[in-house]
């Protein structure tokens, strides 16, 4: 079958009432923004398609409400009836849905929804794999459910030699909506511009074992023969239809925030410079010409956090990143120049470079660039030597709950696939939520209290369980005013306490269960409270 070249409105026609689609994104990175924006249009217009399943690893979304984009598009009751994907956390509206039970809704790892990509295209008996077992994935545990609407179970409880697994048993998935840079004439399809690899080719092809419809939408196209075929990543096999953007600094950007970088699609290495001399705030850089400079991140709680996480990287290490406060840790590694000796990854596949500040998920001159799906498998299996990630609760056990909130759900992530392979584990958190701290001669002291508590007798869903722990880690929580650490029981040891904090007052009375103390209680560093 050869490939057809359309314009969005067709791509979008040729999405069915009750399909199962996929959709490449990887949070605001690389959204297939002209189709998504005309298959909403469609429905509007006509109603259909309605009852979708949607399957999107990395969904994409205006937290702020202001505007549409990625997952917004489908935020219509009726429009969507089932929704697979790591994080809630971008689109509110899709959000809405799912808390006020208008439509089912499951919440698994990253790299496991990639990886069972890969295993249905293969025509494998779906995926098994340990991650996740013992937490909310878990079908003990409620098997990734959000709301009372959800009653199928994707994944079940299996043995296997004696050994606990998960399996997802295969779906059929109608349709996949894509991302390329450039198409040639027959349809092969390169990534240059890209800012992931994005898990094309596992969608592509878990699309094609059903029979389905692969439309992708690309930069610019090529002559036939000219592209280097080392660089096709969907090659025409896989492809069914091509959409070229009509206006690609609207519908075709690298990230929701900026158009394009060459810098963050590995096309050219410029410097990156950190100039500590000149404080800035959280989300400014300074562009010249042909290299970056970032100024110093100012003393705040979630800096003092990332200041002595930096501390856990030893030379040599492999890091993983992931969303969220642990994004500190490597914003200050950076200003520090740790990251010269050690080697930083995060979820997407960038490998080796520059973690910009405001903009995880992508790196500035990555020195390798592999797909999600590649990465996931490494964490999972060989794992990192240190994995940062965020929380939202810890409880008297260690258990760490970073997916939701009260009524408000956030999203997994890749936080499960980092832990999983990881030897050593550094969970990042403010003490209690958007606290207020002030700092003289290197002392913290407390201002206001977030309205809180994280350190909680039970926590509200259970991400991270270390009572099903095979293989030993050294797991840390590091918050602006103390350190714990995880004891071969499973209970929590304060370890450091910052200097300044009442360790009665500020810590144990702004908790819901007592931890163990350390006989050798430290202080913390006094150089990371220094401004």
């Amino acid at each position: 079958m050869s490939v057809e070249f359309v314009e969005s409105r067709a791509a979008a026609a040729c999405i069915s009432d009750g399909d199962t689609v996929v959709i490449q994104s990887l949070g605001t990175i690389s959204i297939p923004e002209e189709i998504l924006t005309s298959i909403e249009n469609r429905f509007l217009e006509t109603g259909h398609p309605k009852d979708l399943t949607l399957l999107c690893p990395g969904p994409a979304g205006d937290p702020s409400r202001k505007k549409v984009l990625g997952f917004d598009h489908f935020a219509y009751p009726g429009m969507v009836k089932r929704i697979i994907t790591t994080t809630y956390a971008l689109s509110m509206r899709m959000h809405d849905l799912v808390v006020n039970n208008e439509v089912e809704a499951y919440n698994f790892p990253l790299g496991t929804l990639y990886q069972w990509l890969r295993e249905i295209g293969a025509g494998k008996p779906g995926l098994i794999t340990k991650v996740g077992i013992g937490t909310k994935v878990d079908p003990r545990y409620g098997g990734g459910k959000l709301n009372e609407k959800t009653k199928e179970d994707l994944v079940k409880l299996i043995t296997l030699d004696g050994e606990e697994y998960l399996w997802y048993k295969p779906i059929n998935i109608n349709v996949a909506i894509l991302r390329g840079t450039t198409s040639d004439e027959e349809g092969n399809i390169t990534m240059e511009s890209e800012p992931n690899l994005g898990g094309a080719k596992a969608s592509a092809m878990a699309v094609k074992k059903n029979k389905g419809t692969v439309i992708v939408q690309v930069l610019r196209l090529s002559k036939a023969g000219l592209l280097n075929p080392k660089t096709v990543i969907l090659p025409s096999i896989l492809v069914d239809k091509i959409v070229v953007s009509r206006e690609p600094e609207k519908y075709h950007r690298q990230t929701a925030r900026f158009y394009y970088n060459p810098m963050v699609s590995g096309e050219i290495n410029s410097p990156v410079y950190f100039d500590k001399s000149k404080p800035l705030e959280f989300d400014r850089v300074v562009r010249l010409p042909n290299f970056l400079v970032y100024g110093k991140l100012k003393l705040t709680p979630k800096k003092i956090i990332g200041k002595r996480a930096s501390l856990e990287i030893k030379k040599g290490d492999i890091v993983a990143f992931g969303w969220g406060t642990s994004e500190y840790a490597a914003y200050v590694a950076q200003e520090d120049g740790i990251h010269q000796n050690a080697t930083f990854t995060v979820e997407s596949g960038c490998i080796g470079g520059i973690l910009p500040i405001g903009n995880f998920n992508i790196q500035l001159n990555p020195k390798a660039m592999v797909d999600p799906t590649d990465i996931s498998e490494y964490y999972n299996g060989i794992g990192v030597d240190v994995g940062f990630l965020g929380f939202g609760q810890v409880d008297c056990k260690g258990r760490v709950n970073v997916s939701k909130l009260g009524t408000r759900l956030f999203g997994l992530g890749g936080f499960m696939d980092i832990i999983h392979g990881a030897r050593k584990v550094v969970f990042c958190g403010t003490f209690t939520p958007n606290v207020k701290i002030e700092l003289e001669n290197n002392k913290l002291k407390i201002i206001e209290e977030g309205k809180h508590k994280r350190f909680v007798k039970a926590v509200d869903t259970i991400d991270f369980n270390p009572e099903y722990l095979k293989d030993p880690k050294v797991v840390l929580y590091i918050t602006e005013r103390c350190v714990f650490e995880l004891t071969s029981k499973n209970e929590l040891m304060l370890t450091e306490v910052a200097p300044g904090v009442d360790l009665k007052k500020d810590i144990l009375d702004k908790m819901d269960f007592h931890p163990k103390l350390d006989p050798d209680l430290k202080e913390m560093p006094r150089e990371i409270f220094e401004s």
